[in-house]
C-alpha cells in the first residue's frame, strides 16, 4: 500500500499517513473510506499528519483528483498538518487549496512534535 496510517497513540485522535514513493490517489480513497468508518464508530474528533517525508513524486492524476473532489468532509475531520512537503510542493498545494472547503486547508511542519504542537493549538482555539 502507497499510504500507511497509524494513531499516534492510544486516544486514537491523531491520525498519520506516512506516504511511500509509490502512493496514488486510490491509496488517498482508501484511508478516507477508514477515516470516515472510525468517525461513524466514535464520533469523536481526528487529527490528521499527512507525512510526505518519504513520498517522492505526486501521482499523474493527483491535481485532477483534487478538482474533482465530490466528497463531504465531516465536522469530525479536524486539522491538517503535512511533514516533509519542500518550497515547490507547499506553492502547488496552496494553489490546489483553491479548490478545497475552508475547513480543509493545510499547515506544514518540519517535525511530528511541530505537528502535534499546531495541532494541540488548533484543539484550544476551537473550545
Amino acid at each position: 500500500m502507497g499510504i500507511q496510517c497509524e494513531w499516534t497513540d492510544d486516544t486514537q485522535s491523531v491520525l498519520i499517513w506516512h506516504f511511500d514513493p509509490r502512493w496514488s490517489t486510490e491509496d488517498i480513497r482508501r484511508c478516507k473510506a477508514d477515516v470516515r468508518e472510525h468517525l461513524a464508530v466514535t464520533q469523536r474528533r481526528v487529527d490528521f499528519i499527512l507525512d510526505y517525508t518519504e513520498g517522492g513524486l505526486l501521482p499523474v492524476d493527483f491535481v485532477q483528483f483534487i478538482k474533482q473532489r465530490d466528497d463531504e468532509r465531516s465536522p469530525l475531520e479536524g486539522t491538517i498538518v503535512a511533514l516533509g512537503v519542500d518550497g515547490l510542493l507547499r506553492t502547488l498545494w496552496r494553489y490546489l487549496s483553491e479548490y478545497l472547503p475552508p475547513d480543509c486547508q493545510v499547515q506544514f511542519a518540519d517535525s511530528q512534535a511541530e505537528a502535534l504542537a499546531l495541532i494541540e493549538a488548533e484543539r484550544k482555539q476551537a473550545v
